[in-house]
């Protein structure tokens, strides 16, 4: 039998998650860049060129990058890897958000145990990427049940999903 491996892509990750431990920020444009937040508590910075004018960035974000960006921070074409300067220019009410690390593979490390209740096998691609042995759910000879079985997972590990980390964190 051939082996049918699942593949798992966070969306949105590390603006996701930091939507999902601080609330004030659900549902506002958000880029995650600058220099890593090393305290516990991930207090959001809000940057953006003064209200004068032209002044330059704190430094912690000159000459960033946004690593990601919030799907209402997309909506204004905020991209990643977009130099933050272009993304607060783009947007001059962009919520600068330092990154967690730590934070997100503590996350990371939550969903792949949750997948191991899935797949016998899990290999993380990368820290928002994981693959999964499926291979249990193939109906041998039967096309219509297997796409049953793969349908029924994947309802069933987003419910999971949103159970266990939290509703702003999903996959595709």
């Amino acid at each position: 039998m051939k082996q049918l491996i699942g593949y798992v892509d966070m969306n949105a990750y590390f603006a996701s998650v930091e939507q999902q431990t601080n609330p004030a920020l659900r549902g506002k444009p958000i880029a995650v860049a600058g220099r890593p937040n090393v305290s516990t508590g991930n207090v959001p910075r809000q940057s953006s060129f003064e209200r004068s004018g032209a002044a330059p960035l704190r430094s912690s974000f000159e000459r960033s990058v946004v690593t990601t960006a919030s799907y209402e921070a997309r909506a204004f074409g905020v991209k990643t890897a977009m130099s933050t300067r272009e993304a607060l220019a783009r947007l001059p009410s962009l919520i600068i958000v330092p990154p967690d690390y730590g934070q997100y593979q503590a996350y990371t490390k939550r969903i792949a145990e949750l997948a191991t209740e899935f797949s016998p096998r899990v290999e993380l691609c990368s820290i928002d990427e994981l693959s999964l042995d499926l291979t249990h759910l193939v109906a041998p000879n039967d096309p219509a049940a297997t796409i049953r079985q793969l349908r029924a997972f994947t309802i069933t590990f987003k419910a999971r999903l949103a159970a266990t980390v939290g509703p702003f964190v999903t996959a595709s």
